[in-house]
């Protein structure tokens, strides 16, 4: 009987099963980008209402003090406000795109799709062509969000994770750049220290506006700074006053740190993972990692090991619970969490 062996291939987690992707045969490459024509916008700007002093009698009065002002001409004073109101800036119109994309991430699909074209009419000769500009463009922004969500997905469940932890920070300790800089600082020492994993996204408060950092951490035992308290206050993730469990180092330094405990168990651990998903598409700011969590393991797949193939083109291999880990002709032993920690990882 001849045994294949698929040697180096990529192996993660779907939360239930693992997958593996053998090495491709014909490996992409990356196509240079072409650079791109500027455009010149012209953008409106407020005037400040401190160039105009209105009188106290303003009102009735009002009249008087336009005739008595009006020293210049019409047109003098329009070229004026013309020059104070209207400024210039060279940028190519993928730029813009991904300026008007952000403002219009609240938008139903059909509303965003109007709101992108009417945007970006200006910076094009033929409608024709801007509509596949915006049809390309709008295309590539989903596939980069899903695949966000992909790669974020299968670095939750092939790491394990213990916390699901919300950053606050108070205006009396720190200005939002100061907070997003030194927490990062705060946790990426941790994480060299202590060996922490984290990964999480920036999140503003619908009401308040309030900059939030939501994460999912593996806090190792005994490396836990301050002390875990109980207090009555306002549940983010519930929308509701309940008691929630803060830390009282983070509490100090930054404002509040709320750590919910994730249980064994896939029901909690996919409802952590969910909050956070549905912020990666929202925000879009770039999601934080700590360098030591991987996305996949390396192993050597031996098609007895495979239960079928799947995915896209069937080009994956759908693997046994208990596959054995092999590598550079070492066996590792049956898939588990200490064995993932042996073997060579990558992303």
């Amino acid at each position: 009987m001849i045994i294949i062996i698929y040697p180096e291939s990529k192996v993660y987690s779907d939360g239930s099963h693992y997958i593996a992707i053998p090495p491709s045969s014909n490996p992409s490459r990356k196509r240079q980008k072409q650079p791109e024509e500027l455009v010149t916008v012209i953008e409106e700007t407020k005037q400040d209402d401190t160039d105009v002093t209105e009188p106290e009698n303003a009102g009735k009065d009002a009249p008087d003090f336009v005739e008595q002002s009006e020293t210049v001409s019409e047109d003098t004073e329009c070229e004026e406000k013309e020059e104070k109101t209207k400024t210039k800036r060279q940028a190519t119109r993928s730029e813009l795109f991904n300026e008007f994309w952000s403002d219009a991430q609240e938008l139903a699909k059909n509303r965003r799709h109007k709101f992108l074209m009417d945007k970006m009419r200006p910076y094009f000769a033929k409608e024709e062509l801007l509509r596949a500009f915006i049809e390309k463009k709008t295309e590539a922004k989903i596939k980069s969000i899903i695949a966000r969500k992909t790669r974020f997905i299968r670095k939750a469940y092939m790491n394990e994770f213990n916390y699901f932890v919300t950053f606050t920070y108070s205006d009396a300790l720190h200005t939002e750049e100061t907070f997003r800089r030194k927490i990062l600082a705060t946790i990426s020492n941790f994480q060299k220290r202590k060996g922490w994993k984290y990964m999480g996204v920036w999140e503003r408060g619908g009401k308040t506006d309030r900059l939030h950092f939501h994460g999912l951490f593996y806090i190792p035992n005994g490396t836990m700074p301050g002390e875990l308290i109980e207090k009555n206050d306002f549940d983010f993730h519930a929308h509701n006053r309940k008691l929630t469990i803060q830390n009282t180092y983070f509490n100090e330094r930054f404002g509040r740190c709320d750590m919910e405990e994730i249980e064994q168990g896939r029901r909690q651990y996919d409802h952590a993972l969910g909050y956070i998903l549905k912020y990666i598409a929202k925000t879009g700011e770039k999601i934080v990692y700590s360098h030591n969590t991987p996305m996949y393991v390396k192993c050597d797949v031996d098609d007895n090991d495979v239960v079928c193939t799947c995915g896209m083109e069937e080009q994956k291999f759908l693997l046994f619970d208990n596959f054995v880990c092999r590598y550079a002709g070492e066996i590792y032993g049956e898939m588990s969490a200490e064995t993932k920690q042996k073997l060579p990882t990558s992303n």
